[in-house]
């Protein structure tokens, strides 16, 4: 059976000319993501799109050479880029990259963590240098594929194409990035390239995360599953035979213990910060607790305490 998705056409002649749309197989996909391409275009005719997946989630695709999703989980999800023709994969998130399981298929890893408040100097110009020198074509993911992934490759397709901030803007549009991170939103648009003169960054497989924002990290992921659960009426999902609901819960437990004992060194005398992450802690206590006893009611109960500790944390220092 021959896979079809939408790949935009680039028009051989100048640049600013309309845009075409054709429908391909994967395999051309494959193959036309593998030319070689003009650089530093000062704008760039694409379309980007979203591609239904079975094993990468979120996938889409702005440009022949980019695509951005959420983390691949498992052997099949790396075997899954190969076959997309995928050579390196840029992990903006601040949990540990699958290094290994990428280098079994081939595939190159490159750190570049971000946060939801937007897009540090060091981290863009890594973004313009993995442009510069990364083979292609690259698979950028954050966790969930919906907003520092796109804000990555939105800036990635400024600095390969020279596309306007408008075209790099729909990437996230088109992704539904929520306008509750506009620090992401003002980078990218407010995007430009560094100066010749300026040293940039080395680009590393793993790059040193601070504990508290690894920490949260990996928490976030254990908060996915929990979430998955309770969509299954907090029973073990179908498609998650693994996951048992009072491991989870400890294991939340235990890493927003392990955050609240790693507060970044800026926020140590805060007392805002200090007592959220105290109170997240006996609320994560609390849920896990009813998970003992499965009882319901204070499943939901405790649930709703923690993802609204979580928000009130987040708005006030993590979004903006």
């Amino acid at each position: 059976m021959r896979r079809t998705l939408l790949l935009p056409v680039l028009l051989a002649a100048s640049c600013g000319q309309a845009e075409t749309e054709a429908e391909v197989t994967v395999e051309e996909a494959v193959e036309q993501a593998s030319l070689p391409m003009v650089e530093q275009q000062v704008t760039a005719s694409f379309t980007p799109v979203k591609m239904e997946h079975p094993t990468l989630h979120r996938l889409m695709q702005v440009h022949p050479d980019l695509y951005s999703g959420a983390q691949p989980h498992g052997a099949e999800a790396f075997a899954a880029l190969k076959d997309l023709g995928i050579k390196t994969v840029v992990c903006v998130d601040g949990a540990r990259p699958d290094i290994e399981l990428a280098a079994a298929e081939g595939l190159r890893y490159l750190h570049i963590p971000i946060g939801y408040d937007g897009i540090e100097q060091d981290a863009s110009d890594g973004f313009y240098r993995t442009m510069q020198e990364a083979e292609r074509p690259l698979y950028f993911h954050c966790h969930h594929g919906k907003h520092r992934g796109p804000a990555a490759v939105a800036i990635a397709l400024r600095a390969t194409t020279g596309c306007d901030a408008d075209a790099a803007l729909r990437v996230l549009e088109l992704a539904e990035t929520s306008p509750g991170y506009p620090g992401l939103w003002r980078d990218v648009e407010a995007w430009i390239p560094p100066r010749p003169d300026r040293k940039l960054p080395e680009l590393v497989a793993e790059a040193r995360v601070a504990d508290y924002a690894a920490g949260m990290a990996e928490a976030d992921r254990t908060w996915d599953n929990l979430k998955a659960m309770r969509k299954a009426g907090w029973a073990t999902p179908a498609d998650q035979p693994d996951l048992s609901l009072r491991h989870e819960t400890e294991i939340l437990l235990q890493q927003l213990e392990d955050c609240a004992g790693r507060i970044p060194v800026e926020h140590v005398g805060d007392p805002v910060l200090r007592k959220g992450m105290e109170d997240i802690v006996v609320f994560s206590r609390a849920l896990m607790e009813a998970a003992e006893v499965h009882d319901l009611k204070a499943l939901e109960a405790s649930y709703r305490d923690v993802a609204a500790s979580c928000k009130d944390c987040h708005r006030d220092y993590r979004n903006d």
